[in-house]
């Protein structure tokens, strides 16, 4: 136990976990009996790692905690990543990747890498989000793939064919310019 500001103390402790593994999935089940779903938290990061954490209190003077970090092997798809709290067991169920939702990832990282390339808000900064909070839903529901997948790929070729316009008009500009400038022999 650690002391805090006003004699509030801290007692940090290290949940129950079971994996329950599938081909298709992999569960894990945390143990929080006497714990609230508002007193739990479950982020994934930029870097694939799950953060679960809570808290919750004790009596006047003292809390509960508990902060578990799991690594999201890259076969599995972090963006279809659900919690579900039911009865004391907090459920994190995390699907493997298929082709169908390995292709929407590399398309998702195409939109990202083009958005981190163009400064928001007018502003000149670049900003990104760094963790996103799993929704707490039903664990059987999987997103399908939206339109915003297929996307990326259109603005990429539209902005290749606006550049290869935007070259060409300028190779002529040059040209243009060059024989106006310089003196031909026959004259």
């Amino acid at each position: 136990m650690e002391a805090r500001p006003a004699d509030t103390f801290i007692e940090e402790f290290e949940p129950f976990c079971k994996w329950e593994r599938k081909d298709d999935r992999d569960v894990l089940e945390i143990h929080l009996r006497e714990f609230k779903k508002e007193q739990l938290k479950v982020q994934i990061s930029n870097l694939r790692i799950l953060k679960i954490s809570g808290e919750r209190p004790l009596d006047g003077s003292k809390k509960s905690r508990f902060y578990k970090e799991v690594q999201v092997p890259k076969d599995f798809d972090s963006t279809a990543i659900r919690a579900k709290f039911v009865n004391g067991y907090l459920y994190i169920v995390m699907p493997k990747k298929t082709s169908l939702s390995e292709k929407r990832e590399e398309a998702e990282s195409l939109h990202e890498d083009q958005t981190k390339e163009q400064p928001q808000n007018g502003s000149g900064q670049k900003s990104r989000k760094q963790e996103t909070s799993a929704p707490v839903e039903s664990a059987e529901t999987t997103p399908a793939v939206s339109e915003r997948a297929v996307w990326p790929t259109l603005l990429t070729l539209g902005e290749v064919v606006v550049s290869l316009a935007a070259l060409v008009g300028l190779i002529a500009y040059v040209v243009y310019m060059y024989r106006f400038m310089v003196p031909q022999g026959d004259e």
